[in-house]
């Protein structure tokens, strides 16, 4: 009887998430700077979730806008879970996003391909 427990014990930190302290719904703000006079504060609400590989979340990006969710993108980050990091360099134009998680809180910058930072993000997780 011990040994089953012992087991099942094992079984089940071994298939434990190592993702899982950031998955799940995170909101805040994301400040512009001035390097893109463009650019336009932002209501943050993203979702992360299990990625395509244990080193992998995906993350849906949407704004609010007028109350409501506006889909922005989605996109796969690599996880530094030594670092409690979140990564992805963007196909599309070359931008840098990094994100820090420490708890319940996160936060991140965008980065142009020059490194100037376009954003910053500061998110807090929702609780379920």
């Amino acid at each position: 009887m011990k040994r089953t427990i012992a087991l099942t014990a094992l079984l089940f930190l071994a298939a434990a998430d190592r993702r899982a302290p950031v998955l799940g719904h995170w909101t805040g703000t994301s400040t512009c700077t001035n390097v893109r006079p463009a650019c336009h504060n932002e209501i943050a609400s993203y979702f992360v979730k299990p990625g395509p590989k244990a080193d992998v979340v995906t993350m849906v990006l949407d704004k609010v806008v007028d109350g409501k969710e506006v889909w922005m993108g989605t996109d796969d980050f690599d996880v530094d879970f030594e670092k409690h990091t979140l990564h992805l360099v963007m196909k599309q134009n070359g931008s840098i996003w990094t994100f820090t998680w420490n708890g319940d809180t996160m936060t991140g910058t965008a980065k142009q391909p020059d490194g100037q930072i376009v954003r910053n993000i500061s998110l807090t997780k929702q609780k379920k």
